[in-house]
C-alpha cells in the first residue's frame, strides 16, 4: 500500500463514477422499458380506435364519391387486422383480462365478419347502406375510448406508476449513497496512502526522518555542488537506563533527543533516527563551517540527560562523529568516515564531536585486519596460537599464601604487536563473537590442565572475567556443562564480573549469582569503585568477593583520602562477609598498607607479572612467599 502510486487511486475513483453512471443509466433504461411494456397495450388499443375511425370516414367518403371501392376495402382490412392483432396479440393481454373488453372487441369482430359481404357489394354512391354501415360501427369508438380511460385512469395502472416512481427514487438515492460513499472511500485511500508514506519515511516514535527517508536525502545531496557535514549521534548507556529504567523511560529519552535536534540545529538540517538511540544529522550550504562545528559542540553538551534513583544516579551522554565533504561526495564514503569519527568518539569517550581524519580510516582497516585474526584464533586452542593465556597469582595478605589465580588473556600479533586485553574483549563483544571467546577461554584451560602444565592444588581458586553477552540466565547451566567436560571442580572456579555488568538488569543478575552458588561457583565483582554500583547493591547482589581497582590502591600509603576510603570500603564489605582484594599492589608499602586497612588478598606486580602456563607450574612449587622485614607506615 506505500508504494501506491496517487494516479492508481485517481482511475479507481474515475472506475468507480463511471460503473456509477453506468448503472444509473441502466436503470432509467429498465424504468423506461417497464413504462413502455406497461402503456404498450394501451397503444395497441388506440391504435385500434384509430383504425375504426378512418374506417368509418372511408365509408363516408365512399358514399360521397372521394373513395373508390378498392380503398374502402383496404380501411377494412386494416381494422380487421387491428382487431385480430388486439384480440390475439400479447401487448394487449392485460386489457383482454379486464371485465367485458374482450366481449365488446369480440363483438366488434363479429360485426366486421357479418358485413364483410355487405362491404364487399357496396355500390358507390349508395347512401343508404353507408350510413347504416357508419351507425353500426361509430358507436365502437366511444367504447375503445371508454376503455383506454378506464385503463389509464384505473387504481392498478396508477397504483403501478406509483410504485414505479417510488422505486425510481429509491435507486435513484441508492445510486446517489453509492457516488458519495466511493467517494469518501477514495478520499480515504488518499489520506491512508499519504500516512502510509509518512510511515514509511519517518520514525513513529520521534517524527522524525528514518534511515529510507535520510539515504535518499543523502544520496541527493551527493549530487549537489557545496559543502556538506554528516554528523552521527549514538546516546552513550542508553540501553543501560532503557532496561533498568524501562522502555517508557528509554521511548521518552528517544524523543527528547528529537526534539532537542529540532530545537538546536538549522530549519534545512536534515535530522533522521537510524536507529535504536543512532541519530544522524546531515547540513548543507554552510556559510561558516566554524560555526556550525561550534553549533554541534554546544548540541552535545545539550545532549545530557541524567535519571536520579536513591542510590544510583544514570548518565546519558551523546557521542558525535563528523564527516566533511567539500563539493560533491559519494554517500556511502561520507557515511563510512562519519561511523568511523564515532566510533573513535566512543572509544575516547570525548565530549566534543570528533571530525573524521585519515588516520581513523587506517585504524578501521587495523581493526578489520584484527578482527579475522581474532576469528581465526578463537578456532585454536594450541600453545602455537598466538592468541594465548597467562595467569597472574594472589595471595593472602596475612600469610603471603597463594589463594588462586586470575586467567588473562595476551596476544601478540605478528603484524601489530601487542594488543591489549581491553581491546580483544571489545573486538569480541563488539563482533557477536563474545559466546566463541568465552569457550575458546575454557578449552585453553582445559588444554593447559590436560598437558600437565598446570598440576592444580584443589584448594587454589581459578578466577575468569566474563564479557557482557554471555552474563545471561543461560551462563549458570552453560558454566555447569563446561566446568564437566574439562574436568574442573566448580568450587575451584572464580567468576569475575564488572560493577557495569552486574548493575545494567539489577534482578536478573541476582538470579544468576544465586544459580552460580548453588552450584559452588564463587562470584566476585571486579574493578569496584570505577561503575555507578552502591554497598546496598553489594548487601542484595551477595557476591563473595569485592576486587578495589588499582586507581584506589595506587600510592594508597600516600594518600590519606584514599585510605579512608578503602577502610570503610573493607569494613562495611566485611560486615556483609565478603572479602576483599587489592588489585594492581607494585610496591611493599602499598602491600602493607592494603593489609593494615584490612584487605584479604592482593594482587600485582608486586608479587607476580601473569606468568605464561610453564612459569606458573614452576610458582605453584612455592605456594607461600617470604615475608619482607617490617617497615614503618604512617597510616
Amino acid at each position: 500500500m506505500a508504494r501506491l502510486r496517487p494516479w492508481l487511486l485517481y482511475l479507481m475513483v474515475l472506475v468507480f463514477v463511471l460503473l456509477s453512471g453506468f448503472s444509473i443509466a441502466g436503470y432509467f433504461t429498465n424504468v423506461h422499458l417497464v413504462s413502455v411494456q406497461q402503456q404498450s397495450s394501451v397503444w395497441s388499443l388506440s391504435q385500434l380506435q384509430l383504425q375504426l375511425q378512418r374506417f368509418c370516414l372511408s365509408l363516408q367518403l365512399y358514399e360521397a364519391g372521394r373513395r373508390d371501392k378498392e380503398q374502402l376495402q383496404l380501411s377494412y382490412d386494416l381494422l380487421w387486422s387491428r382487431v385480430d392483432i388486439f384480440l390475439q396479440g400479447s401487448d394487449s393481454e392485460a386489457l383482454r383480462r379486464q371485465p367485458g373488453v374482450t366481449e365488446q372487441i369480440t363483438q366488434l369482430a363479429a360485426l366486421l365478419r357479418a358485413n364483410a359481404d355487405t362491404i364487399s357489394a357496396l355500390p358507390a354512391g349508395e347512401s343508404t347502406r353507408s350510413m347504416v354501415l357508419g351507425g353500426v360501427f361509430t358507436p365502437f369508438q366511444e367504447v375503445i375510448n371508454t376503455i383506454m380511460v378506464d385503463t389509464l385512469t384505473r387504481s392498478e395502472s396508477l397504483q403501478s406508476l406509483r410504485t414505479v416512481e417510488r422505486a425510481q427514487r429509491q435507486l435513484a438515492f441508492s445510486l446517489i449513497g453509492l457516488v458519495i460513499s466511493g467517494l469518501l472511500l477514495a478520499l480515504y485511500l488518499l489520506r491512508q496512502y499519504r500516512r502510509y508514506i509518512l510511515l514509511a519515511l519517518h520514525d513513529p516514535l520521534t517524527s522524525l526522518a528514518n534511515r529510507s527517508a535520510f539515504q535518499m536525502q543523502l544520496q541527493q545531496a551527493a549530487h549537489q555542488p557545496g559543502d556538506a557535514l554528516l554528523c552521527l549521534i549514538d546516546l552513550n548507556q542508553f540501553k543501560e537506563v532503557n532496561l533498568a529504567l524501562g522502555q517508557a523511560q528509554g521511548d521518552a529519552m528517544l524523543q527528547r533527543t528529537g526534539r532537542r535536534l529540532r530545537t538546536n540545529l538549522p530549519a534545512t538540517a536534515v535530522i533522521a533516527r537510524l536507529e535504536s538511540d543512532d541519530f544522524a544529522v546531515l547540513l548543507t550550504d554552510m556559510a561558516d563551517q566554524s560555526v556550525v562545528l561550534c553549533q554541534l559542540q554546544q548540541l552535545q553538551q545539550v545532549l545530557l540527560f541524567e535519571y536520579f534513583l536513591p542510590d544510583r544516579v544514570f548518565q546519558v551522554r551523546a557521542s558525535m562523529g563528523l564527516a566533511l565533504s567539500k563539493g560533491g561526495f559519494d554517500a556511502d564514503t561520507l557515511l563510512a568516515q562519519a561511523s568511523m569519527a564515532l566510533d573513535q568518539a566512543k572509544r575516547s569517550h570525548s565530549r566534543t564531536p570528533v571530525l573524521f581524519a585519515d588516520a581513523m580510516a587506517v585504524a578501521a582497516s587495523r581493526r578489520r585486519a584484527l578482527l579475522e585474526s581474532i576469528s581465526m584464533g578463537l578456532m585454536d586452542v594450541s600453545i602455537s596460537n598466538p592468541l594465548r593465556l597467562v595467569y597472574q597469582p594472589l595471595y593472602a595478605l596475612n600469610c603471603r599464601e597463594m589463594t588462586g589465580m586470575e586467567v588473562l588473556v595476551r596476544w601478540q600479533h605478528p603484524e601489530f604487536g601487542a594488543i591489549s586485553p581491553l581491546e580483544i574483549t571489545e573486538l569480541a563483544e563488539n563482533n557477536g563473537l563474545g559466546q566463541t571467546y568465552a569457550n575458546w577461554l575454557l578449552e585453553r584451560i582445559r588444554h593447559d590442565l590436560q598437558l600437565d602444565e598446570l598440576p592444580w592444588p584443589s584448594h587454589l581458586r581459578i578466577a575468569i572475567n566474563l564479557s557482557p553477552s554471555i552474563f545471561t540466565t543461560q551462563l549458570p547451566q552453560w558454566l555447569d556443562s563446561r566446568l564437566t567436560q574439562i574436568g574442573l571442580p566448580a568450587a575451584q572456579l572464580l567468576v569475575e564480573i564488572t560493577e557495569t555488568i552486574a548493575m545494567v538488569e539489577f534482578k536478573r543478575s541476582q538470579f544468576i549469582v544465586n544459580e552460580l552458588h548453588k552450584l559452588g561457583i564463587t562470584v566476585a565483582l571486579d574493578d569496584f569503585g570505577t561503575g555507578y554500583s552502591s554497598l546496598s547493591y553489594l548487601r542484595e547482589l551477595q557476591v563473595d568477593k569485592l576486587k578495589i581497582d588499582k586507581s584506589f590502591i595506587r600510592q594508597l600509603h600516600a594518600d590519606k583520602k584514599q585510605r579512608m576510603f578503602v577502610r570503610h570500603i573493607v569494613r562495611l564489605s566485611h560486615y556483609l562477609d565478603v572479602s576483599v582484594v587489592a588489585e594492581g599492589i607494585e610496591t611493599e608499602a602499598e602491600e602493607r598498607m592494603a593489609h593494615k586497612l584490612g584487605c584479604d588478598e592482593g594482587q600485582g606486580y608486586y608479587y607476580a607479572r601473569p606468568l605464561e602456563a610453564e612459569a606458573m607450574r614452576l610458582r605453584l612449587g612455592q605456594e607461600r612467599l617470604p615475608r619482607p622485614e617490617p617497615h614503618a607506615h604512617g597510616s
